[in-house]
């Protein structure tokens, strides 16, 4: 029962930790789509997102160098820190020299790239705390605190976007990243598991020239596989919703009010996700069910973007007065990233724990950063094939993502399956030490 006690302090300390990350995480996704929409054409969104991958790539590298040779203690915070300077600086470059467009797309390139950095490093750190039975109890719990979290940063930047200004909102995702760096290092002192040896480099991990042999273990191929597939799907369909709003003419600040309200409502519904499903059915069947809800869900509700709604306006709750377009965007997209950010991303995540520390701190920031953005970058070339008439409603561009959801649905059963033949546990916390 004590093992119980302390396992759900653990929980409830990671899920606050997540609320912390993923409250700016939703700030900074606001401001950057709200940008996107406003400042770019449709046709400029597909390189945007190929060169975000290009700088994914070596990021991601430096990251699995500095995991051989930093504890994650260090790290972890040392990168949070890292990306609140750089937020600050997009600040006082906006106050400076106003919004032009190299300003704008070095933002959304960043912001890509400091997204799933940061949500990837968390999850490290997670990962290595739980043991694979501990995970299938608790993860619903840490999800739900980034659920939360979402909703609050979504909430903020509805509401401050227009009232402040959307560059405003980038010294309170500066001042979140501060807060999880420090609460990271109070959580890793003070809830690692009981009896880990101290240790100056992160135990099991290997030197880059080893990774090959780390990516080579079928299981992690596919985790790759997986991830590389779903973004190439998602991506469709956001490629898609940005060049349908992109219609509709908003103001940069009330595109950032709309996908603030839209990230909003989204965090609402995966909650009741994450409490009410997931954690049942982790501890049922895994993670394979949850896995497959959401490409399931996209091949379901993706085709609502080939219609072409009259033009009428709608009001709507917290939305306010928007058009039909925009409300077709919101009743496809929320409950499709509602699905992404609870079941499947605790499915996903659950896949990581029975790995050891070369997968969870060298492997798991290339295939989450780097095999992340490999699926914006498929995707955003075949929109270039598209040329000036933009990818909207461009049904063979719509057939090809859907095509893509056929093959990630086979590539979750398949790892879902996997991860049931792994071994039961893993010990939780290499190489870290056990107090101050």
């Amino acid at each position: 029962m004590e093992d119980r006690r302390t396992e759900m302090v653990r929980a409830l300390a990671c899920a606050f930790l997540f609320f912390l990350v993923i409250g700016s995480y939703y700030v900074a996704k606001s401001v950057r789509d709200g940008i996107l929409v406003h400042d770019f054409e449709a046709g400029t969104v597909p390189k945007l997102y190929i060169a975000a991958c290009i700088l994914t790539l070596p990021i991601a590298g430096i990251v699995a160098l500095l995991a051989r040779r930093w504890p994650r203690q260090v790290l972890i915070p040392a990168a949070y820190l890292a990306c609140a300077a750089v937020f600050l600086a997009f600040r006082m470059a906006y106050a400076r020299f106003g919004a032009p467009t190299s300003l704008c797309a070095a933002y959304f390139i960043w912001a890509s790239v400091y997204n799933i950095l940061t949500i990837c490093l968390f999850w490290s750190l997670t990962n290595d705390l739980f043991t694979k039975e501990e995970g299938r109890r608790v993860y619903g719990i840490v999800g739900a605190g980034g659920i939360l979290g979402g909703a609050a940063g979504g909430t903020i930047a509805s509401r401050l976007a227009q009232q402040l200004g959307t560059a405003e909102l980038l010294p309170i995702v500066a001042v979140g990243l501060v807060l999880c760096a420090v609460l990271f290092v109070v959580v890793h002192y003070t809830m690692t598991p009981r009896g880990q040896a101290v240790s100056g480099e992160t135990r099991g991990a290997v030197a880059l020239r080893d990774l090959g042999r780390v990516f080579a273990d079928p299981y992690v191929a596919c985790i790759a596989a997986f991830v590389v597939l779903h973004t190439f799907s998602e991506t469709t369909v956001d490629l898609q919703s940005k060049a349908i709003l992109k219609e509709a003419g908003m103001s940069r600040d009330q595109s950032t009010a709309f996908f603030g309200s839209f990230y909003a409502i989204m965090n609402v519904l995966a909650l009741f996700t994450q409490l009410v499903v997931t954690t049942l059915v982790h501890r049922r069947w895994g993670p394979r069910p949850g896995l497959l809800v959401l490409p399931v869900a996209t091949l379901l509700l993706g085709p609502l973007l080939l219609w072409t709604p009259p033009a009428r306006t709608l009001a709507l709750p917290l939305f306010g007065t928007i058009s039909l377009q925009a409300a077709v965007i919101a009743a496809v997209g929320i409950p499709l990233m509602a699905f992404a950010y609870s079941i499947k991303q605790s499915s996903k995540e659950l896949l990581y724990v029975p790995t050891d520390a070369s997968v969870k701190f060298q492997a798991k920031p290339i295939i989450d950063t780097f095999g992340f953005r490999l699926g914006d970058t498929l995707t955003s070339l075949l929109a270039l094939l598209a040329g000036s008439a933009g990818v909207a409603r461009v049904k063979w561009f719509a057939a090809v993502g859907y095509a893509g959801c056929l093959v990630w649905i086979v590539l979750a059963w398949r790892v879902g399956g996997m991860w049931h033949g792994r071994r039961a546990a893993t010990a939780p916390a290499s190489g870290t030490p056990g107090g101050p």
